[in-house]
């Protein structure tokens, strides 16, 4: 899976202090945050406290939590922007390697099937078995339903 670009010690997600101007929500085991390079007003992050590279990596007795935080970031963007979407790089193509889940105000859509190999999963909770099994992966969750998609897809 290829060594991380960051260590703890240099991770922007583990660094506190740069985290607290941004901070909008935290618990035990995960913080929310304003997207400091937001694609667009509205863009949310959901972190890791545990420098893992992905969902996929979470100890199961902290998926609870993270379905807990992104339902309260779901249900801000819905009351806010009228729409959710979540998105994960599962220790792919990952510009911070540090579990970072996107939530985002726009409508999901989904590449064609000829475009990416799509899996239908019923959420978080399937991904450390799909890590486990197949490695790196990118979840997307919305409207449309709950996927995980190989990387390597052209779109």
């Amino acid at each position: 899976m290829g060594s991380p670009k960051y260590s703890d010690a240099d991770c922007p997600f583990c660094d506190w202090p740069q985290m607290l101007p941004v901070l909008l929500e935290q618990g035990e085991n995960f913080y929310i945050i304003a997207a400091r390079f937001a694609l667009f007003p509205g863009h949310i992050l959901i972190n890791s406290r545990a420098h893992l590279p992905c969902i996929g990596a979470l100890p199961p007795t902290h998926l609870a939590e993270l379905e807990q935080m992104r339902l309260l970031v779901r249900r801000f963007l819905n009351d806010e922007y009228g729409k959710a979407s979540f998105w994960e790089n599962g220790a792919s193509y990952q510009h911070v390697p540090h579990m970072h889940l996107h939530g985002m105000p726009v409508h999901q859509e989904l590449p064609t099937p000829e475009m990416v190999r799509t899996y239908p999963v019923s959420g978080i909770s399937d991904l450390p078995a799909w890590y486990a099994q197949h490695g790196p992966y990118h979840y997307l969750q919305g409207e449309l339903g709950t996927y995980v998609m190989r990387p390597g897809f052209d779109v």
